[in-house]
């Protein structure tokens, strides 16, 4: 097929992608790989169009026959790197990065995905360090900035990580990431005005938040405070009515009280849903 016909395929999709069509779009590019055998932009539209469908490993599978014929291509490297990190191929997506930083290393975005990479292999200092050279570059990063956080955090650097935080929230006052792990700090601080100022914030974003109230709950049984969990342990079962630790939690906080009906009752809900749980049949023979 001419080179005129190739992109009067790709036209066509260009077309459709502009119209929010992205399945319609992605199956007229299968159509032309089907016809042609594939060529470079081919490979980089279906590509993108994946990856936009949240369809990773055909996006994956796209860069690597782009780059099997233009290795040099100079986006192909980094959107398989976010491909990887998107898959949670954590050391394969850090390689990838690593690679692509080899050539561009001021490129703000490999230096963030460095960094989200570090984070979840578990190497908090040199996630921190790729997160701060990824803030010198573009000191508005949104991703950089939770990220640093979350290193600072992980790393016990308690004070900078809550200061990060708030940096975090200034940009992004809805981020619900920052405001869920400011109250896991409260927690682990028993800054009890902490945790509740967060949790109040992150209820008005979402309401029917899970992490609030497993937050405020996890808080009050630190605190022994039994009553206060239990109302949030409820709160919580009206959301998530499956959610066994939640409901085995509501059975301990009731034997606590010495509401032991009550608490036999909720033990035994919970063992509908896990019944092979040793606790559990341990606290039903109270």
């Amino acid at each position: 097929m001419s080179d005129e016909a190739n992109y009067r395929l790709l036209a066509n999709a260009v077309v459709l992608h502009l119209e929010s069509k992205r399945e319609e779009a992605l199956g007229a590019l299968k159509h032309a790989a089907e016809s042609t055998g594939g060529f470079a932009e081919l490979y980089a539209a279906m590509g993108l169009l994946n990856f936009e469908l949240k369809q990773y490993e055909p996006a994956l599978e796209c860069y690597s026959k782009l780059l099997d014929l233009e290795p040099r291509q100079p986006f192909a490297l980094f959107n398989q790197a976010a491909c990887l990190e998107h898959l949670g191929r954590w050391g394969e997506a850090l390689a990838t990065y690593e690679a692509v930083l080899e050539t561009d290393p001021d490129l703000a975005q490999a230096r963030q995905g460095l960094g989200a990479c570090l984070l979840h292999l578990g190497r908090n200092e040199e996630a921190l360090a790729a997160f701060e050279r990824c803030l010198e570059l573009l000191p508005a990063h949104k991703d950089a900035l939770l990220g640093r956080a979350v290193a600072l955090q992980l790393g016990g650097r308690l004070e900078e990580a809550e200061s990060a935080y708030a940096t975090v929230l200034a940009a992004n006052p809805e981020s619900e990431e920052a405001l869920s792990n400011l109250m896991a700090l409260g927690i682990e601080r028993e800054d009890a005005q902490m945790v509740r100022e967060n949790a109040a914030r992150l209820l008005a974003i979402r309401p029917d938040s899970a992490t609030a109230l497993a937050g405020l709950a996890a808080f009050a049984f630190s605190k022994e405070d039994y009553d206060a969990g239990a109302r949030h342990l409820r709160d919580l079962l009206e959301i998530s009515p499956e959610d066994f630790e939640a409901r085995f939690d509501l059975g301990v906080a009731l034997q606590k009280l010495g509401r032991l009906s009550e608490a036999i009752e909720t033990y035994t809900q919970a063992a509908q849903r896990e019944p092979s749980s040793v606790q559990l049949q341990f606290n039903l023979g109270l």
